[in-house]
């Protein structure tokens, strides 16, 4: 077998100063309006300094096969992964970056950095019980922080579940994590379970860990936001089948001096 440090390399923090993923549902989400989005976008940062790809690349958001197959066991994942969405990915670098040499992984059919991906999946019948009442909470739930799974997961496979947050009442249910590509913890595993608990910490609106990790959170909330940010107040009814003008969502974007706060979505 070949030395899994041969085919391993670890980046100096800085190389790769900044991603940006955008999602497109390519059933609802035209290539004109795709395509007027990715410029405004790369207006907005050249605005800024920043420098972007003129030819954005497109990835078809395919887990890696060896996961797929690993994964085939899972009901769920098996269904729905093949049919994941097209990802654009925009690469966004600090000026001067450009000029550094990186040797990048190839992830589908776009070149990205050192990259971790890992699945979050809620709809596991899973409970843990902790048989010793005196390490149990308040609640009677294993204390947060508690992990397990690695003995049931499948062979070749990494996954784990992760119980983040004190439950108020009844039984907590843990999260199920998959790691389907790693490139940061692969050499140590544990690394990557304290660094998810640890994403359960830093919620603004909490002031003890959450059940998910803060960004999964924090898009949830953007995205409900936009959808008011960029709403008519002329009317209630938004047609679907009209033409997209980028034109009528400048005019009608509502602004606010609290998005001068990057966290204005909370």
């Amino acid at each position: 077998m070949k030395d899994r440090n041969q085919s391993r390399q670890f980046y100096q923090p800085g190389e790769l100063k900044g991603w940006i993923t955008i999602n497109y549902d390519s059933m609802h989400v035209t290539d004109e309006k795709r395509d007027a989005w990715v410029e405004e976008l790369q207006r907005c940062c050249s605005s800024l300094g920043m420098s972007t790809l003129h030819s954005p690349l497109l990835l078809n958001s395919q887990a890696p096969q060896k996961a797929l197959k690993d994964m085939r066991g899972d009901e769920q994942f098996a269904e729905k992964l093949p049919g994941y969405p097209p990802q654009l990915i925009l690469v966004i670098l600090a000026e001067g970056a450009a000029d550094v040499r990186v040797a990048v992984k190839i992830f589908g059919d776009a070149h990205l950095g050192v990259l971790t991906q890992c699945v979050r999946n809620t709809r596991k019948g899973l409970k843990m019980d902790n048989q010793d009442r005196s390490e149990a909470d308040g609640s009677g739930n294993c204390l947060a922080g508690s992990v397990t799974g690695e003995s049931l997961a499948p062979k070749n496979s990494r996954e784990f579940f992760l119980l983040s947050h004190s439950g108020i009442q009844g039984t907590s249910r843990p999260s199920h994590y998959i790691v389907i590509h790693d490139d940061i913890f692969w050499a140590s595993p544990d690394e990557l379970k304290h660094f998810s608990y640890g994403l359960c910490h830093v919620y603004a609106k909490a002031t003890q860990s959450v059940s998910i990790p803060t960004p999964i959170y924090y898009a949830h909330h953007a995205c409900t936001r936009a959808l008011i940010l960029f709403e008519d107040p002329k009317s209630t009814v938004t047609d679907t089948e009209g033409e997209f003008d980028l034109a009528d969502w400048r005019r009608w974007f509502l602004g606010a001096k609290e998005q001068n706060n990057p966290l204005f979505f909370l």
